[in-house]
């Protein structure tokens, strides 16, 4: 049992170390601790498997380093100094713990889905971590049902942070999440931090844990909870398949896994492989990435998955346009825009306005546009692909055609142009305070939260295609890496496109 004994650390597991040892470490605890009203967690709390774990790294001084104040938190009465509502009753603005308190009344859940998709941009995952646990009550008999209902949505409010934005939270705060795992003994949350820890190691973003540890390894060894039986899986596997029979990949003979031929290639495969690189880069775009001006302000560091698809983006269209170019025999140089054409139309297909926004990025390139000569060899099909190409991404009234594509019901699964997203939130950025009487704006990121909830639905969709690693590894080489296209300037495309076609 969780007794009150003055502050909340978690107590040393000293499990392997001699009397000596012991009474040292206890000393230099305690004259660390300052004076609350908090709980010790001992160890009887933490699981024999945990325990073990943690001594097996030698994680005694960084477990003293923690604290987990449970039972902390005094709530003060609602004020215009600490919240503010619309004249609907929603949260117009509040404080932090305001926030937070709403959170775990909102039957809704509203708040908490705005709150989690725009957080970054006005607190720290160290900060929400803290102030929800200090709400958590140690169980106890004394607990009555109401506390224990407000534990009970405490740990479905932690299991929906790290089943959704595990990615974003930090080392310090995950150790904190699973060190009270192990006091709550909840098999969803151990699970959903077990997944939030994987979906970590897949970004890279683990290496940083303390002591490097291999939470995974802990984690999976814990029991599970049962997974419900889905009926008629079979059947629906099957059916998937026959329905994706036309996806089968379409590789041509001459294919070296190395040398990238546009024209040796269907249109429509490399559609499906571009897609699919694509979909790669937008699937890793984290909510904090599009908050704040990150795109806009140090994209490198503060949104890296943005600025790689923004890359990949230019890339793409010079690409296409220095293939074009650099063709010398003017029969294929018609065959490979056509080609290029015609992969415009399998992208409309495929919903990928991301890909189709580059190669029109590409075919309007002053380099390319200026060949008169050569767009005038094409049939009368072609150039109805491209004019509507143009109607589709024409810029004016905010991109409304390519809107009304991206919002259609049957556009998915779908690869949003991510330029359309990107000035949605840069106006709703410069337009609105981040403040209001000092406190979080929470109209604004209510705002925001609609634009962010597009992009996860969108990064939900995945494309059946069956992945041709050589080519799409070919694909990012050739677009992202090769000095042969990546590297030209606009000054070295419009000298090639003046040896095609010099001026009149």
């Amino acid at each position: 049992m969780i007794s009150p004994s003055g502050p909340v650390r978690v107590k040393s597991i000293l499990m392997h170390q001699s009397p000596v040892e012991k009474r040292r470490r206890r000393s230099s605890a305690l004259s660390k601790q300052a004076p609350t009203n908090g709980f010790k967690i001992p160890t009887e709390n933490l699981s024999s498997e945990f325990a073990n774990y943690l001594v097996s790294f030698g994680a005694q001084e960084i477990v003293d380093d923690y604290a987990l104040d449970l039972g902390t938190y005094t709530t003060a009465p609602d004020s215009p100094e600490n919240i503010q509502h619309n004249d609907d009753g929603t949260v117009k603005s509040a404080t932090i713990e305001k926030l937070i308190e709403n959170m775990l009344r909102d039957s809704s859940q509203e708040i908490q889905h705005i709150f989690f998709a725009t957080y970054t941009s006005f607190t720290t995952s160290s900060k929400v971590s803290s102030i929800i646990l200090s709400m958590y009550l140690p169980n106890g008999e004394d607990l009555t049902e109401a506390q224990k209902d407000s534990n009970k949505t405490i740990i479905e409010l932690f299991i929906y942070w790290v089943s959704n934005y595990g990615q974003e939270i930090c080392d310090n705060t995950l150790f904190s999440l699973l060190l009270f795992s192990a006091v709550a003994n909840n098999n969803e949350l151990n699970e959903a931090l077990s997944c939030a820890c994987k979906v970590r190691d897949k970004y890279g973003l683990a290496a940083s844990l303390p002591l490097s540890m291999d939470w995974n390894s802990y984690l999976d060894s814990l029991p599970k909870t049962e997974e419900p039986e889905v009926e008629d899986e079979e059947e629906e596997e099957a059916e998937e398949e026959e329905e994706n029979d036309d996806a089968s990949p379409i590789i041509p003979d001459s294919w070296d896994g190395v040398t990238l031929d546009v024209l040796e290639w269907s249109p429509k495969e490399l559609a499906r492989q571009l897609t699919l690189v694509e979909q790669e880069y937008f699937s890793r775009i984290q909510t904090r990435e599009c908050i704040n001006d990150n795109f806009e302000k140090r994209r490198e560091s503060k949104a890296p998955n943005i600025s790689r698809l923004v890359d990949h983006f230019n890339s793409t269209s010079r690409w296409i346009v220095a293939t074009i170019l650099r063709e010398e025999d003017s029969e294929r140089r018609v065959l490979l825009l056509q080609h290029f054409i015609e992969l415009a139309s399998e992208l409309i297909d495929f919903h990928n306005y991301q890909s189709l926004m580059a190669v029109g990025a590409a075919f309007n390139n002053s380099a390319l546009f200026r060949l008169s000569n050569l767009w005038s060899q094409l049939d009368e099909e072609y150039i109805d692909i491209v004019e509507y190409m143009r109607e589709l991404l024409d810029p004016s009234k905010k991109f409304k055609n390519l809107r009304a594509a991206m919002e259609s019901p049957d556009s998915t699964p779908c690869i949003p142009y991510i330029g359309v997203i990107m000035s949605d939130l840069s106006a709703i950025e410069s337009l609105y305070n981040e403040l209001i009487d000092e406190l979080v704006n929470f109209n604004k990121k209510r705002m925001s939260t609609k634009v962010l909830r597009s992009v996860q639905t969108y990064q939900k969709y995945k494309y059946p295609f069956e992945r041709i690693p050589s080519l799409c590894e070919c694909l990012k080489d050739t677009v992202l890496d090769s000095n042969d296209f990546s590297l030209l300037s606009e000054q070295e495309l419009h000298k090639m496109s003046l040896s095609v076609q010099p001026r009149k």
